[in-house]
């Protein structure tokens, strides 16, 4: 994109041992990784990556100060990792007074001359206000990438943090030049009648280089294997699994959880004393694969009646629509208005119901389960490639940069 100087403020980092730790997310990582790859493919190479390592907060974190480095991603682009004291009031402040200094040097520098754009992943941390303000004190149009919003009392805790930080949200996000937003839901509360793109999730060509089993195999086996994978918490159904694996079944089946998370210990305790559940803790992504292939099913379960989840939306679904293995899900925000024809549903969140749904899919052929999970796997490799989003995305920021209007209705990146 000609004369745009582009600017990204996101928590990104090789997905390496040293990096990851109970505040990585693979998920959120991938997901940024592959959209800076994605732009650049589109013309839109970002002149400055900022960046910092999550880790869990001083004391339960054994790090009280982090240095800054600059590093750079499998893709070869190159993040500039901002140093922090790892205490959380000064870490954010820390952090957001970083990232606007850096910014500001990048208006001034590479970006001087040009339309400039901001584009900032989420506006917790660093806090979002810091980010508006580099933008404003340089001239520059800022666009907010909204992957989740926590409601205090329900996805999130219910502290003077939390509070603190969803009213500065709701005043906040409405002040952005430009929106891309996981879930309707969160423009719609927000945001209302601004121009935005929808961007939940990609996919890439190397998740399609397993074929599926052809449509008339009947591998015989005697158990019926689910799988949820994933962060290990109470919103993504972990619970709920646990108490639909603790019923009695006629059909043999075998629960497998794999991830990481808070809710680890539980799961291992419940390994130990059901014989129908195991644990195979936090996969590398090419064992992660493996036992997508070894699974009859796969479980996206986020919790929408129970916890308020509607500013999110699971990017797990988007990874497991690719695997040629069949998806039962819950109905986050637009899952159902836009997969339901390619997923099995589950319609009541409780374990009962969940038990009955995977006996109910274990009782369809495996020919007939199998041609509904090629149909989903052909539809988001089509819809929800990475490069289809970067091209969507690139022309998006190159508008708001150049000040073209922001206000009409929503832009489906992958419709």
């Amino acid at each position: 994109m000609e004369n745009i100087a582009l600017a990204v403020v996101a928590p990104v980092v090789p997905d390496n041992e040293e990096y990851r730790s109970r505040a990585f997310s693979r998920a959120a990582n991938s997901y940024i990784r592959n959209l800076l790859e994605a732009l650049g493919r589109a013309g839109l190479r970002p002149d400055l990556v900022l960046s910092f390592i999550a880790l869990p907060a001083f004391p339960r974190g054994r790090h009280l100060a982090v240095a800054g480095r600059l590093v750079t991603l499998e893709t070869g682009t190159p993040v500039r990792l901002m140093g922090f004291l790892n205490i959380p009031a000064l870490k954010q402040f820390w952090l957001g007074a970083a990232a606007m200094v850096r910014l500001c040097v990048w208006a001034a520098g590479p970006g001087r001359g040009k339309h400039r754009v901001i584009y900032c992943f989420n506006l917790t941390v660093p806090p979002g206000v810091f980010l508006w303000l580099a933008a404003r004190l340089t001239g520059s149009k800022i666009v907010v990438s909204l992957n989740d919003i926590g409601v205090p009392g329900q996805s999130v805790p219910d502290g003077f943090r939390e509070r603190l930080d969803f009213w500065l949200q709701r005043r906040l996000i409405p002040r952005f030049d430009g929106h891309v937003a996981v879930a309707d839901a969160i423009m719609r509360d927000f945001a209302p009648n601004r121009r935005w793109v929808r961007l939940e999730g990609g996919v890439t060509d190397s998740q399609f280089e397993t074929s599926c089993a052809p449509e008339n195999s009947e591998r015989p086996s005697a158990v019926f294997t689910a799988l949820l994978a994933g962060g290990l918490d109470e919103v993504n159904g972990v619970r709920l699994v646990l108490r639909a694996a603790a019923l009695e079944s006629p059909v043999p089946i075998r629960w497998v959880i794999a991830g990481a998370g808070p809710l680890k210990a539980e799961i291992e305790a419940a390994a130990a004393s059901l014989p129908n559940v195991s644990y195979l803790g936090f996969l590398s992504t090419e064992d992660l694969a493996v036992a997508y292939g070894q699974a009859d099913l796969l479980l996206n379960v986020r919790l929408t009646r129970t916890i308020n989840t509607q500013y999110y939306f699971p990017s797990k679904l988007i990874e497991y629509l690719t695997t040629g293995t069949p998806v039962l899900t819950t109905n986050t925000g637009h899952t159902i208005e836009e997969f339901g024809e390619f997923v099995f549903q589950l319609t009541e969140e409780t374990p009962v119901a969940l038990l009955s749904m995977v006996e109910q899919v274990a009782g369809v052929s495996r020919a007939d389960r199998h041609r509904l999970a090629a149909r989903a796997r052909d539809y988001v490799r089509h819809a929800k490639h990475w490069s289809r989003h970067g091209r969507v995305l690139a022309e998006y920021l190159s508008r708001v940069a150049r000040g073209e209007s922001t206000v009409c209705h929503q832009e489906r990146g992958a419709a």
